[in-house]
């Protein structure tokens, strides 16, 4: 029971919001209750600091940080009277921020998560065909375009298929794409050839000539010589790839589970006009 409970993402949601909460009441302390006191504590003194820090490349000096606490003392009531005033309703700006941050405790989440090398292997079999790799591909062809007239283009593929299988040399039309190809993957095979030509080389018997391919660029003799299945890499050679993805995929189910049980709290009702309005 202990051990569901610990991993519970609201559990996780509930933690995180705790200690930002903390650490804003930690750099902004204001007393309870007393909404017309505004305290600039040493630690909102340093943030502004740090911040003209960074831009700067060089710490503020007295007059600048006096003019930054009063900037910021100027932006907390106008952000208090704001509110005072319910500025901050049917917004879709503001609305649509503070819908940002809620979701960023799922990203938080998320990435507060380290997942082990079982974790991790268990996501890349239950997802092996986005990291198989491509197969490799080695054959020769025997190129013809489909510019010839008919009679003529039907003529020159029936002497092909006689010479070939006879093992005569066939010129055919020459080809920008070039005669030979040595392990090619298939992605490359679809780029060169058109979609579809890959799958045609798959029911290929390497070490014979094909019957003729088409192609969008014409008509193909190959001879395959090898063809290498693609295979899935272990996952120490893809391990920061699969991290990544596996992190992504769980912010998401995070956020979605957070959505689900705070919504579950809300009675929704939607008014839908009536039929034909």
């Amino acid at each position: 029971m202990i051990s569901r409970i610990l991993k519970d993402p609201l559990l996780h949601f509930l933690v995180l919001g705790a200690a930002l909460f903390a650490l804003y009441f930690t750099v902004n302390p204001k007393p309870a209750g007393d909404d017309r006191q505004i305290v600039v504590g040493k630690g909102q003194l340093e943030f502004l600091a740090a911040r003209f820090a960074r831009v700067w490349n060089r710490p503020p000096s007295r007059q600048e940080l006096e003019g930054m606490v009063d900037d910021y003392v100027t932006e907390e009531i106008y952000y208090r009277e704001a509110l005072a005033l319910g500025l901050d309703r049917n917004d879709a700006v503001i609305r649509k921020r503070l819908r940002q941050k809620m979701e960023f405790f799922g990203d938080s989440a998320a990435a507060l998560l380290e997942p082990d090398d079982a974790a991790l292997e268990d996501y890349l079999r239950a997802n092996a065909e986005r990291y198989r790799r491509d197969d490799l591909y080695s054959f020769r062809q025997v190129y013809f375009s489909t510019d010839r007239p008919a009679t003529e283009l039907d003529a020159a593929l029936k002497r092909a298929v006689l010479e070939l299988r006879d093992g005569a040399r066939v010129d055919g039309d020459s080809s920008l794409l070039g005669s030979e190809f040595d392990h090619i993957s298939a992605s490359q095979v679809e780029r060169n050839f058109g979609t579809g030509f890959a799958k045609q080389l798959d029911k290929l018997t390497p070490g014979r000539w094909s019957e003729p391919l088409r192609s969008g660029l014409g008509i193909h003799f190959v001879y395959l010589e090898e063809h290498i299945a693609g295979e899935v890499p272990p996952l120490a050679e893809i391990r920061d790839q699969v991290k990544r993805d596996w992190t992504y995929q769980r912010s998401q189910q995070l956020k979605a589970e957070f959505r689900d049980k705070l919504r579950a709290e809300y009675e929704v009702e939607i008014q839908w006009p009536a039929s034909g309005d």
